[in-house]
């Protein structure tokens, strides 16, 4: 596998970023991150990102090269990490981006205690992990911004939990992405 990838599109289009060594991480592919980013069109420029398991940090830098005004990555593994400072430096984009180096449940409750909201959320947790509890904080904790997009990416089976709506869904090959918005979303 290869350490870096491409950006697909934007100021920072054919950019390469690090990704981190190893198979702790699995890279969004550049026709999956395609595919997410043009079904969010609208909602990328000028929007706060949240990428809850960040990996390379693919998904945020996308984002910011698309127009978004801010993103916060967070990942637990140190790979990641690394790869994702790196990936900041390179691109220049230290005062668009906030990282945090904790596990999912302590980066939603630091960012609960911030206050921060957010347009849109990535989540690309490993497929095995069940998100029900990790939607359940962000709602919880109100980290969404009004009429804001969790962007699931997962393996072929994805149930929601109740009190969501999944907006559009699509599938390719082994990887599933949903968007998905609250139930009572006015």
């Amino acid at each position: 596998m290869s350490d870096q990838i491409r950006i697909v599109a934007g100021s920072f289009k054919q950019r390469l970023i690090k990704t981190p060594k190893g198979s702790d991480t699995r890279p969004t592919s550049s026709k999956v991150r395609e595919a997410i980013f043009s079904m969010l069109l609208n909602d990328i420029p000028d929007a706060v990102v949240l990428d809850l398991f960040a990996g390379s940090g693919a998904l945020s830098f996308e984002a910011i090269s698309r127009g978004a005004k801010r993103a916060v990555l967070c990942d637990s593994g140190h790979k990641a990490i690394a790869a994702i400072k790196e990936n900041i430096k390179a691109l220049n984009v230290s005062a668009q981006t906030q990282v945090l180096p904790f596990p999912w449940p302590k980066a939603l409750l630091h960012l609960s205690q911030e206050n921060q909201k957010f347009d849109v959320i990535f989540l690309d947790p490993p497929y095995a992990l069940d998100v029900s509890p990790v939607l359940e904080k962000i709602f919880a904790y109100t980290l969404l911004a009004k009429h804001a997009i969790i962007c699931v990416e997962h393996g072929q089976s994805f149930i929601v939990p109740d009190g969501l709506s999944v907006i559009k869904s699509k599938q390719y090959g082994q990887t599933g992405i949903s968007f998905i918005t609250e139930d009572n979303f006015d």
